[in-house]
């Protein structure tokens, strides 16, 4: 079983939430508070279970992903992509096919020791003003596991999404996070007042851009929708290169095989991105 579809798919969430999955062995919806034990049942019936995360609508062509079927024994978490709805980036933590073994003896679901470079999906979050607050800060804030990147991309994580639904809110969230100058909660309740005048949001996203290049030197943009919308139309389908060393980075730690996994991810990232610096056996080759 080397593909995607021949698991069953535990979705994290209400089932309102996210169009239902499709070519998938089986789809069931949990709270994510109460995720451990159905996701041990359906991972003992299949060797595997694929974990969603909230806000998360598969694409159709996600149950077709082939995964190296030497890797499925490991009883290694297999992490993989989804695409921001609200900024057009690539961003992990979204799915996870965990191995039966993995779930036997664990007190909470356990995360992807290894993310694949490859797109499983599209991650929502924006369907209230609250919601695309909450997950924009939570994207750009420092406990982010996908904020170890460069400025550009921050300043886009942070930018990008006035041409969505309620992406201002998502921007001014992202702001706050990107400066850390208040908690979650405390930023939230400084702009909730907003919500009774919803036109001055907008206008509210220009200030808080200057005081967040000010304050952390990443150049984030005050953008139009239609400004926004542009950008967008110009990002790579494929997964930016950061995506591919990491995989490479944490193959390191693990056995040969996915070592070998790793090497390759790496030379395929840089025929896409051209611009990554050659990896250290082809420079040694070309001196």
């Amino acid at each position: 079983m080397s593909f995607l579809g021949a698991f069953p798919v535990l979705r994290l969430g209400q089932k309102r939430d996210s169009a239902p999955s499709v070519g998938f062995l089986s789809e069931h919806w949990c709270a994510p508070q109460q995720a451990l034990a159905p996701a041990r049942d359906l991972a003992r019936a299949a060797s595997a279970v694929l974990v969603v995360g909230p806000h998360v609508t598969l694409d159709e062509k996600a149950a077709a992903l082939w995964v190296p079927p030497d890797c499925l024994g490991k009883d290694v978490p297999l992490g993989f992509l989804a695409r921001s709805h609200v900024t057009g980036l690539f961003v992990g933590n979204v799915a996870t096919l965990i191995p039966a073994r993995c779930l036997d003896d664990a007190s909470a679901l356990p995360h992807a020791r290894l993310t694949f470079p490859y797109r499983v999906g599209a991650l929502y979050g924006n369907a209230t003003p609250e919601s695309a607050f909450e997950h924009g800060f939570r994207s750009c804030s420092n406990t982010s596991a996908e904020v170890k990147e460069t400025q550009n991309r921050q300043a886009l994580a942070a930018s990008l999404g006035p041409d969505v639904l309620n992406g201002v809110w998502w921007c001014l969230g992202a702001l706050h996070a990107l400066r850390n100058d208040l908690s979650l909660t405390e930023a939230w309740n400084r702009h909730e007042p907003l919500l009774d005048t919803p036109n001055d949001v907008p206008k509210v996203l220009g200030p808080e851009a200057r005081a967040t290049r000010l304050a952390t030197g990443i150049p984030v943009q005050a953008l139009s929708p239609a400004q926004s919308r542009a950008l967008k139309a110009m990002l790579s389908p494929w997964p930016d290169g950061l995506f591919w060393d990491r995989f490479a980075a944490d193959a390191a730690g693990l056995d040969a095989t996915f070592q070998g996994y790793g090497t390759s991810m790496q030379r395929a990232a840089r025929r896409i991105w051209p611009d990554l610096p050659p990896l250290e056996e082809d420079r040694n080759g070309l001196d």
